[in-house]
């Protein structure tokens, strides 16, 4: 039978096509063309931006779909995967300094401030790495050594296998026409720039990427200051910026909670936590300060210097929903001689390294892109829930907002869904950022390698606004969409006492976000098909009244937990009793209640393996603020 001529094309391009394939490493220089995109038989090629805990997660989820179902996808193509790391190092922003390249690492004594037994992996346990109990919370080098292991267990060639060091990723372009990626890529220990062609990007390089520092941080030396300004990532020479100084740290998240406790162990002499959140701010929480060294000032924000230099003037705010504004019925506050400011005010993605159109992953502005306002019936009332005493019925806006993170109107799950080539794969605020990764990154394997299907874009838009829906019955998530509900509570605590705020934050903080982020979370893994479930079938519920008590404090469990869940979310409450309470301990002499941080917890064996059930250690050996 005689060769047509399309099909003597065809064998043509498949010819050249094996002549020219290269391992997954190899990348076609300069501006070459994609060759045969049409050929049914080329490589699957999958471009990873960073080397971090998401990339390498992903890289593993594949690795065991493939060892499990073959290197050829559910369509018949081979997978070719690239993770491009700009460090010399795996690991990300959990790197020893010295190792990194980006300039954001977290420092090098840095502890986690949750259970340890939550980001432990069914596929790699505790028990099988450390041989011993290990303590409710972890060093950074812990975490990273285990991180690591955990890829090369049963691939002992992963990094070679699957990433590219010393490369930083300068540009990625999507081409419409060829639904294809020009990922352009710079050899750092050369200087060479060279392009490649992929079907699939993934954009894995960290929500922490940039520092993000206030405007005015750069003008306190103009106005008078003296002492030192940096940034919570800026921690080289921490010791000596605060050993025996007053400091000033700005911000109310978890980072200035535990820098405020590096610099008890460093010495400092007093410190200060100005939050200009009055409600709902991570280190309101935390009650337990070694010798009182530690002063809270919520709703809060530093506001300018006297003219000798010799103070900072804090001046109180409210939130209007959208903005922060002086608030005339409190004087402002003095704090005299402050040696140095750290801004403990978060960071920003690196996503420069997009085109405009695949940055909307991660930052979008919703008006530009014309978003639609979301909305809800004329009839929806907001189910009870912790606050529904103390604010009533309180009727929503009639323009809702949609936010970034876990309700970006434009990705699902990860993809972008104006382009599912493209995805994203980062904790972006979760309680749990470790085992939320790991998730995330089974579900877009699954996405990747066909063993899951994708929805349409209809799909997950409808699915979007149900979570948005899902959201507006949730206090601590309502308050960021909904301009009238946020209003309602700034009203209401100007009514009440300090006491009653700090209840009520704790409250939404400890409840009502986790139950949200347990519900977001419980949801991936139904749909990644992960091996842990947390909850269910009947589904999640959180419940409106305190129905548990855990040492001195309150809270409300989440009901349709499995036992599983139970543990996992018991674990969390104890850490939030661990930030409430100081103890004496009889490890140390003539130790006094003041020295312990919460760290120094006594109740390991209240805390268990997901997956072994093996118990952590009973306590730490010395107190915490002497390791």
């Amino acid at each position: 039978m005689k060769a047509t001529i399309p099909t003597l094309l065809l064998l043509w391009c498949i010819s050249i096509h094996s002549l020219l394939a290269k391992p997954s490493h190899s990348h076609r220089d300069g501006d070459e063309e994609p060759i045969c995109d049409s050929s049914p038989l080329r490589p699957l090629r999958i471009a990873v931006i960073g080397a971090g805990p998401a990339s390498l997660f992903l890289c593993h989820a594949l690795e065991k779909l493939i060892k499990e179902h073959g290197i050829h996808t559910k369509s018949g193509r081979k997978m070719e995967v690239t993770a491009f790391e700009r460090s010399s190092h795996p690991g990300g922003l959990w790197q020893p300094r010295n190792n990194a390249k980006s300039g954001v690492t977290i420092y090098d004594n840095m502890w986690t401030n949750g259970p340890s037994f939550q980001h432990e992996f069914y596929d790699y346990t505790y028990e099988e790495h450390f041989r011993r109990p290990v303590d409710v919370y972890f060093p950074r080098k812990d975490v990273l050594d285990y991180i690591l292991a955990r890829v090369q267990q049963n691939t002992t060639d992963f990094f070679e296998k699957y990433v590219r060091f010393d490369t930083e990723v300068i540009n990625v372009r999507f081409s419409n026409a060829k639904k294809v990626f020009k990922v352009t890529v710079k050899d750092l220990m050369t200087g060479a720039v060279t392009s490649g062609y992929y079907e699939k990007c993934i954009w894995a390089a960290g929500a922490e990427g940039v520092p993000n520092v206030p405007r005015y941080a750069s003008d306190l030396e103009e106005f008078g200051f003296e002492g030192r300004v940096i940034h919570s990532s800026d921690m080289a020479n921490f010791e000596k910026d605060v050993r025996g100084k007053r400091i000033l740290l700005i911000g109310g998240g978890l980072s200035a909670e535990d820098l405020a406790l590096q610099a008890i162990k460093c010495g400092v002499e007093k410190v200060f936590v100005a939050a200009r959140a009055k409600f709902g701010s991570s280190i309101s929480m935390t009650t337990a300060w070694p010798d009182n060294k530690v002063e809270v000032l919520l709703g809060w924000n530093l506001a300018s210097i006297t003219e000798d230099g010799e103070s900072l003037i804090l001046e109180s705010v409210t939130y209007d929903g959208e903005y922060y504004s002086r608030d005339e019925m409190y004087d402002d506050i003095f704090l005299d001689d402050v040696d140095t400011i750290i801004f403990c005010t978060g960071y920003d993605a690196n996503i420069n390294m997009l085109e405009n159109s695949l940055q909307k992953g991660v930052s979008i502005d919703l008006e530009y892109e014309n978003v639609e306002s979301p909305t809800v019936s004329e009839d929806w009332s907001m189910e009870e829930n912790c606050m529904t005493s103390r604010l009533g019925d309180v009727q929503p806006s009639l323009y809702l907002e949609y936010e970034s993170g876990y309700n970006n109107p434009m990705v699902y799950r990860g993809v972008l869904i104006s382009n599912p080539n493209m995805m994203f794969l980062s904790s972006f605020g979760s309680e749990t950022p470790l085992l939320s990764i790991d998730v995330s990154a089974h579900l877009l394997a699954g996405y990747l390698y066909g063993t899951i299907n994708l929805p349409t874009k209809t799909e997950m838009q409808k699915k979007n606004l149900e979570r948005f829906h899902h959201m507006m019955h949730n206090p601590f998530s309502r308050m960021d969409a909904d301009y009238a509900y946020s209003v309602a509570i700034e009203q209401w605590m100007e009514t009440v006492n300090s006491t009653e705020r700090l209840n009520a934050s704790d409250e939404v903080v400890t409840t009502s976000a986790y139950c949200f982020d347990l519900y977001y979370l419980h949801q991936t893994m139904v749909d990644a098909n992960y091996p842990i479930k947390l909850v269910g079938p009947e589904g999640l519920t959180c419940p409106s009244k305190f129905d548990h008590k855990i040492g001195n404090r309150n809270y409300l469990m989440p009901k349709g937990l499995t036992e599983l869940g139970d543990l996992f979310v018991s674990m969390d409450m104890l850490c939030g009793e661990h930030r409430g309470s100081t103890r004496n301990d009889n490890r140390v002499k003539d130790q006094t209640p003041s020295k312990s941080t919460y760290r120094d917890y006594t109740d390991g064996a209240k805390f268990r393996s997901l997956h072994t059930h093996n118990e952590a250690r009973p306590s730490l050996d010395d107190m915490w603020v002497n390791l």
